[in-house]
């Protein structure tokens, strides 16, 4: 899809250049530039990335995270300032506490809110820590336990 299609389809407020500025910054997951007809291309399954992090420690980027999930918006390593390896295991630990989902669309993987992602979100930077690290450790014992 085009600019204005992603734009209308995902209901955005943010300006054309600011939409075009993400295409450029490769923002927007598997978006490709078409110099034959001077357009982007916008796969349909794409989503608006989250763009309102700020650089944070550990509770708060679990926060912004399901924050991005929550609002439908997209989560990649680039705009959390993070390396690839470091920015998937906030990402592995949150799905392990069932925080987050995740889904395949056009062969690309998105991250969708669960049923616990609100209470997550309104919890304080010590609860959430606690949350992540009782759920993971849960998930880890019954992986152990099958073993």
């Amino acid at each position: 899809m085009t600019i204005d299609e992603f734009k209308e389809r995902r209901k955005l407020t943010e300006s054309k250049k600011t939409i075009q500025n993400w295409l450029i910054k490769g923002y927007i997951r598997g978006a490709f530039y078409v110099a034959e007809y001077g357009e982007w291309h916008i796969p349909n399954s794409a989503i608006p990335p989250y763009t309102k992090y700020r650089k944070s420690k550990d509770a708060k980027i679990y926060e912004h995270i399901a924050k991005a999930v929550k609002s439908n918006r997209d989560i990649i390593p680039e705009l959390f300032g993070m390396p690839t390896i470091r920015f998937n295991k906030y990402l592995e630990k949150m799905k392990d506490a069932n925080l987050i989902d995740e889904y395949i669309d056009n062969g690309l993987k998105y991250y969708i809110a669960t049923l616990k992602t609100d209470s997550f979100i309104k919890a304080n930077n010590k609860e959430k820590l606690e949350m992540i690290e009782k759920l993971a450790e849960c998930t880890i014992n019954a992986i152990v336990s099958k073993v």
